[in-house]
């Protein structure tokens, strides 16, 4: 079953993946597969805290290739998102760890 892992992903690195610039998140590896949804939590370094921006990508390729120990770069492709991203928080919660998108069910892993 497809899982949704939240990244803690810095304001340099967020917006070009909203922008469609950047089809691609390097990360530290959760072991996420092609399929699963990542939530990118906006991070603003210099206040040291989140913002209340958020993305969900669908993962669509995943490789350690020339990667430091422990990462991996994972394609991804947005998840139609604006306030269907506040609804899913609301429907994680309800449902205990398990959300539904389009007829496929996901679990809800990894926190910040």
């Amino acid at each position: 079953m497809p899982i949704i892992h939240r990244l803690k992903t810095l304001s340099e690195h967020f917006w070009p993946v909203v922008n469609g610039v950047m089809p691609f998140v390097i990360a530290y590896d959760q072991g996420s597969k092609v399929g699963d949804l990542l939530e990118l939590l906006e991070f603003d370094p210099e206040s040291e805290e989140y913002t209340s921006n958020k993305i969900f990508v669908r993962v669509t390729y995943v490789t350690n290739f020339a990667q430091k120990e422990g990462y991996v770069v994972m394609g991804i492709t947005p998840v139609e998102g604006g306030p269907m991203a506040n609804i899913l928080g609301q429907v994680q919660r309800d449902l205990g760890g398990r959300v539904q998108i389009g007829g496929l069910e996901f679990e809800t892993e990894g926190s910040v």
